[in-house]
């Protein structure tokens, strides 16, 4: 599970002056569902998950209230949950029992990110939540019988194949299919990883930002090339005619295509995107395949419609969320959606 750094504000009175600064790591882990060894949870059973709660500064945490609430995909249901924690030494964490029963299908998100102290404490010292965001994918019923019956076809297959290799005589391809664990733990280690969630979803400065997409977009097994503005890169020319600009050229192996990518902090304009989405067309003529893509810190749901009509992919702060999301937990097949 990955963990990155969000750093949510504290709505408790301070005195900016004179308080010290501590941090609280919390860290949400789903445990498994009976038969989530599959790849995924389902409406039939609770999700279990464990919070970890860490002190890595070297100061002791007073102990207070960890609060936040579980969402379900459709906003129609919402859980409160609170939590009591005591006093946490330096370098020491506890860990506590979080439980739902999925109403519906898609996608809950689960945030714990807002500390409430006693008064004597925050006059003194001021504390702030790191993490405390999970995503959670939740399939309905039926993809559990469908998924049995994969199984039992691709059992069937596993033993019906050696017998057809035998009398054919052609040896069976052993499939490595590509992993990023190795990888993503090493980048996890890196400055970068550590900073990639605060550069997507709180940072305003487009360089650090652009920076953060292209990493995202080879965590998902993109091909990414950032094409710098710096260097002057991010031009498209015929002749001396510019016809276009991005700020990201990637390739999707999984389905054979280019992705030009343009990323902003602020809204996309009406120009932003009709000048993708007549890059990616003008490519279309020269590749096989093309997609516009506009990556936004910003909630975009107007802008998602206008899109829409002009072929262009538009992944706004919504979506970033899910995505980290799902990348802390593993799930790159989900995250890889939201680009598609």
């Amino acid at each position: 599970m990955l963990m990155f750094a969000t750093m949510m504000s504290l709505i408790v009175p301070h005195d900016a002056s004179t308080a010290t600064t501590g941090t609280l790591h919390v860290s949400l882990v789903s445990q498994p569902q009976p038969f989530s060894w599959l790849g995924f949870y389902d409406v039939l059973f609770p999700v279990d998950m464990t919070v970890i709660v860490y002190n890595p500064s070297a100061q002791t945490f007073p102990g207070g209230n960890l609060t936040g609430q579980i969402s379900s995909p459709s906003g129609k249901w919402m859980s409160q949950r609170t939590y009591n924690l005591s006093e946490i030494p330096p370098r020491e964490w506890k860990t506590l029992s979080l439980t739902f029963k999925p109403e519906e299908s898609g996608v809950y998100t689960v945030k714990l990110d807002r500390l409430d102290l006693p008064l004597s404490s925050s006059m003194q010292q001021y504390w702030e939540v790191s993490g405390g965001f999970a995503a959670i994918q939740v399939e309905p019923p039926s993809t559990l019988f469908q998924v049995f019956t994969l199984i039992a076809i691709i059992a069937a297959l596993l033993v019906i194949a050696p017998l057809l290799w035998r009398r054919t005589g052609v040896e069976g391809v052993q499939v490595r299919p590509s992993d990023l664990t190795p990888l993503l733990k090493a980048f996890n280690m890196f400055d970068a990883g550590k900073r990639m969630e605060k550069y997507l979803l709180e940072e305003k400065d487009d360089k650090k930002f652009e920076s953060a997409v292209s990493w995202l977009l080879e965590i998902l097994g993109f091909y990414a090339m950032k094409l710098d503005k710096i260097i002057r890169g991010e031009s498209f020319r015929e002749g001396e005619t510019v016809v276009g600009s991005a700020d990201i050229l990637a390739y999707d192996s999984e389905n054979d295509r280019v992705v030009v990518v343009d990323c902003t902090v602020g809204l996309p304009d009406a120009e932003t995107l009709q000048g993708i989405a007549n890059l990616a067309e003008r490519l279309r003529s020269t590749v096989v395949k093309c997609d516009a893509i506009v990556v936004t810190s910003e909630k975009a749901e107007v802008r998602k419609r206008d899109a829409v009509n002009l072929g262009v992919i538009v992944v706004d702060r919504t979506d970033l969320e899910l995505i980290t999301g799902f990348v802390k937990s593993g799930r790159l097949d989900k995250a890889r959606t939201r680009f598609e």
